[in-house]
């Protein structure tokens, strides 16, 4: 399934750090099992993000984002309606 996330960052500093956590655990291949991050969209200002994740559950990005963002951002998670949205990646969209 997916998950989209809307950002709305109210501390950049801890938002910076989060992030860059986030980014170790991608590149070092220690993200928990069952997620994986399709792509970000940071606006310019730097003030929201929006974020799409691969995950077997909404729970399990759900947990794992707030514990590693903690108080960053306000966090506004959805399932991702796949058959009526536009755009999305083929492998996101599930076909391939």
């Amino acid at each position: 399934m997916l998950i989209g996330i809307h950002h709305v960052i109210n501390d950049a500093t801890k938002w910076e750090q989060g992030k860059q956590s986030l980014m170790s655990k991608m590149q070092a291949g220690t993200l928990p099992a069952g997620i994986k991050p399709v792509f970000v969209v940071p606006a310019k200002d730097q003030k929201v993000t929006f974020c799409l994740w691969e995950a077997d559950s909404l729970d399990t990005v759900k947990k794992f984002i707030d514990r590693e963002l903690g108080a960053a951002a306000r966090n506004d998670y959805f399932e991702v309606d796949t058959k009526n949205a536009i755009g999305l990646p083929e492998v996101a969209a599930g076909k391939k």
